[in-house]
């Protein structure tokens, strides 16, 4: 039982890292005189105007055929620099979360209606009841990690990744069994570092976010892993 469904989902994070890590691949490049180091050749005038940014940047749609015009984005360097360093990056975390956590709960539905196809039209929230429900039991302290990204995605999506009491009441809830308004938001890297935050602030992190990402990777691929398990155990 789920083995689909868990296949897919362990494909769906495996795609949410390439999209991320192509990203700040993209963010290294661009920080790193990357015209100047693919284009040797230009004269110098030319590649004096990219790297001050007076120069825009045309992004076709696609290559032309035979001199055809093509339409293209225009861009200056300077501004794409300044967006995939600062903005850029908030955006790309919070987009790869809410891939990461849509699928999960995409995952935790399909289980269900596998169960009981009647809950094909019905909405259906994750909780810890969930995993009872289900017969997917596993360590609880993953169930709470599982549960705090998905307090982070809903932070992100509602108060634009500002921590606040709603948030803190939630997470509190899942994790002591009482609800707390000061609850702080503690999230792990894949390198041990914890990111704290307090109540009123943006949500804590490593400015390129890799760590927290491929951590928060890990704890949803033990989960699935963990299914896959079960599912043989029941077998055997």
């Amino acid at each position: 039982m789920f083995e689909n469904n868990v296949e897919a989902a362990l494909d769906k994070i495996a795609s949410v890292k390439k999209f991320f890590i192509a990203y700040t691949s993209s963010v290294v490049l661009f920080n790193s005189n990357a015209f100047r180091t693919i284009t040797p050749n230009l004269p110098p005038y030319i590649q004096g105007m990219i790297d001050s940014g007076q120069m825009g940047v045309r992004i076709l749609e696609r290559a032309p055929v035979a001199g055809e015009h093509v339409p293209a984005i225009e861009a200056n360097v300077d501004d794409i620099k300044r967006y995939m360093l600062e903005d850029g990056q908030h955006n790309i975390f919070e987009y790869s979360i809410t891939l990461l956590y849509s699928s999960f709960e995409g995952f935790i539905r399909s289980c269900f209606c596998e169960i009981d196809p009647s809950k094909e039209d019905v909405i259906i929230y994750v909780s810890k009841q969930s995993f009872v429900d289900l017969q997917l039991q596993t360590d609880p302290n993953l169930i709470n990690e599982l549960l705090k990204i998905r307090e982070v995605r809903n932070c992100y999506m509602h108060n634009k990744g500002i921590w606040d009491t709603k948030s803190a009441k939630k997470l509190s809830k899942v994790i002591t069994g009482t609800e707390d308004s000061n609850f702080s938001l503690e999230l792990h890297s894949s390198t041990g570092e914890v990111y704290s935050t307090s109540i009123g602030q943006p949500i804590q992190k490593p400015i390129n976010s890799a760590s927290v990402l491929i951590w928060m990777c890990t704890q949803f691929e033990t989960f699935y892993n963990n299914v896959k398990k079960l599912n043989k155990s029941f077998k055997g």
